[in-house]
């Protein structure tokens, strides 16, 4: 059984398509490595799919690179609302969406 964020990660590399990509943050490397196997299994692995080690409110990725931040599992566990809404939104390109 794949965690949620497996899970969710294969849902939305499908509404990307081919040319999107879709980025899983996470903060266990064990959790992280089961949700990678996971997606590798899938039909010999998607290419638009990938975890990180780090969390919304510790990442290295870059300002107002992505079209959609998805939370609606996330904020239950951040415990810092105000901050996280801030950090996912300058990851927002200008026009993103970001998922409560």
């Amino acid at each position: 059984m794949p965690s949620w964020a497996a899970a969710l990660a294969v849902s939305l590399s499908v509404r990307v398509g081919p040319t999107g990509h879709v980025v899983g943050l996470g903060q266990q490397e064990s959790s992280l490595a089961a949700a990678q196997a996971w997606v590798v299994d899938l039909n010999g692995g998607l290419e638009n799919v990938s975890f990180r080690q780090a969390g919304i409110l510790d990442n290295d990725l870059p300002a107002e690179s992505f079209d959609f931040v998805h939370l609606r599992f996330v904020r239950a566990t951040v415990g810092q609302y105000d901050a996280m809404v801030a950090a996912a939104a300058r990851l927002l390109k200008p026009g993103g969406v970001m998922a409560l």
